[in-house]
């Protein structure tokens, strides 16, 4: 009997450890199983990171030519507009230039005239001063306006010929070539009519 409970608690033993072994066995591989998905899981994720990042960088250069040529063409435009507003400026300067230039060039008698004609009109109060003033201009510019010219406060053709003053400078200039003509004739005639000069022959009858 003894030597019966001696034999069983000894396989009872014996069963105990090798269970105890299993369990740890088992614990080992599930510890094991629970690393490689982790370090699988891990894998993947970097991979994923990857991949976001490196369509990420595609998309932005992608991108980065479409906002380099909006640049392009926002730095063209402007570039146009300076130069637009450049090349209106230089015109402007270039008119005011020419009108300048136009009003030294009118002599003081035709400005004169010019102011008559416009106080005649009535665009234009007191005496005439021969000076193509600020106040000549608007009264000119008053009048090609009422009278349906290009308004440019110079005196154009149209404006002269509608004051009178066209007829009167035709005139005066086909006056003065009409006198010299006279004149040329004048002095033609009498050297047609001054005597002759006397012969000896005809001083001799004479005695």
């Amino acid at each position: 009997m003894k030597k019966a409970a001696s034999c069983l608690a000894l396989a009872i033993f014996t069963f105990a450890f090798f269970l105890s072994l299993f369990e740890l066995n088992v614990e080992a591989n599930s510890a094991q199983r629970s690393r490689r998905t982790a370090v699988s899981q891990s894998r993947t994720q970097k991979r994923a990171t990857a991949s976001r990042s490196r369509n990420g960088r595609g998309k932005a250069l992608s991108r980065s030519p479409s906002r380099s040529r909006s640049k392009r063409l926002a730095t063209s435009r402007v570039s146009k507009a300076r130069r637009a507003t450049a090349s209106r400026s230089r015109r402007g300067s270039a008119r005011d230039a020419r009108a300048s230039r136009s009003d030294t060039e009118i002599p003081h008698e035709r400005v004169i005239e010019i102011q008559n004609a416009l106080i005649r009109e009535g665009y234009l109060a007191g005496p005439a001063t021969g000076n193509y003033d600020e106040g000549t201009k608007d009264a000119m510019r008053r009048f090609q306006q009422d009278n349906g010219f290009t308004v440019t406060g110079l005196p154009s053709a149209p404006a002269l010929n509608k004051l009178g003053l066209m007829k009167k400078r035709k005139s005066s200039e086909q006056a003065e070539p009409n006198i010299q003509s006279s004149k040329l004739e004048h002095a033609r005639m009498g050297r047609r009519i001054s005597p002759l000069p006397q012969t000896p022959q005809s001083t001799e009858k004479h005695h």
